[in-house]
């Protein structure tokens, strides 16, 4: 009677202790050495990343180039059309990645036409490969071709396969330009240089002599020299103009061609066409053999004085 309460009161306490959140006093405690469950909101690894210039191992991310193209370098001052543009491009790789397929371009946006040939673009018009942190300096020379008002913004630009920043690939730049309705005159001298020291002595002007003037804007210009070798073109719109007069004169003498900027600016009216004695009028050959008479099969040396 008194162990069958005992029993029943053992089971009761049992029973309460579980309902309040309790293990039963006879629950087998976790084996020693056990893991420990982690918990689901654990950070996961972050993968490594290879050294700049490196390529990525499997499963890292790619490696990727950023070319920039810095500040294009030129002559600042006022262009005329006809004129030669000549700037200083480079271009540089600053990413960790290798940059592929490299170019270089070029379109003028407003206030003149300019134009570059494709072979000034050399090996970065058809594209390159850049090791990372590599720089490669352009030189290259377009044409001013049309002026359509007072100043022009050109834009310079670099483009690579998987650039990871485009914001630095382009730059716009202003260059001063004069526009055509701006004059002036090209004038100057055709002379014989008889004593062939590029200067214009006293009598050597050549009279009557005609004198073409060719620029974008005027073409085949002809103006006559006076008795001493003087000519004047004027009312010339602002322009580079070539000033040449027959290639060969009287007598054989040879000319030469000039080159000239008319911008409103500076003067041009000291333009000098040098005229000069053709080579076959300047030297002289003359050989002799070193004795004589000779026979049939004799050897002669011809040896110069």
């Amino acid at each position: 009677m008194h162990t069958r309460r005992l029993r029943h009161m053992a089971c009761a306490s049992a029973a309460l202790f579980v309902a309040l959140g309790g293990a039963p006093a006879f629950a087998d405690p976790a084996p020693s050495g056990s893991a420990v469950p982690t918990s689901s909101n654990a950070p996961e690894a972050v993968p490594e990343i290879a050294p700049k210039g490196q390529p990525a191992e499997p499963g890292q991310p790619e490696l990727q180039p950023d070319v920039e193209l810095r500040e294009p370098q030129f002559e600042s001052r006022g262009y005329v059309e006809g004129e030669p543009l000549r700037v200083t491009l480079t271009i540089a790789n600053m990413g960790p990645g290798e940059a592929k397929e490299v170019k270089a371009g070029f379109r003028s946006v407003s206030g003149a036409q300019f134009t570059f040939d494709d072979a000034q673009w050399g090996d970065l018009g058809t594209g390159v490969t850049l090791a990372p942190k590599e720089t490669r300096e352009l030189r290259v020379t377009g044409h001013f071709k049309e002026a359509t008002g007072t100043g022009a913004q050109l834009e310079f630009s670099t483009t690579t396969v998987n650039d990871s920043d485009l914001a630095d690939n382009k730059k716009v730049v202003s260059v001063p330009v004069v526009p055509p309705a701006t004059k002036g005159s090209v004038a100057g001298t055709v002379y014989l240089d008889k004593y062939n020291n590029t200067i214009a002595d006293a009598g050597e002007g050549a009279a009557d002599v005609p004198v073409t003037i060719n620029g974008p804007r005027v073409q085949d210009l002809t103006v006559r020299t006076d008795a001493n070798g003087r000519f004047e073109a004027k009312d010339l719109p602002a322009g580079q103009y070539t000033v040449n007069a027959p290639r060969q004169l009287a007598d054989g003498w040879l000319t030469q061609t000039a080159t000239v900027v008319v911008n409103g600016e500076r003067p041009n009216d000291n333009i000098l066409i040098q005229a000069v004695r053709p080579l076959s009028a300047q030297l002289k050959a003359t050989a002799k053999f070193n004795e004589g008479p000779y026979k049939p099969g004799d050897e002669a040396t011809l040896r110069s004085p």
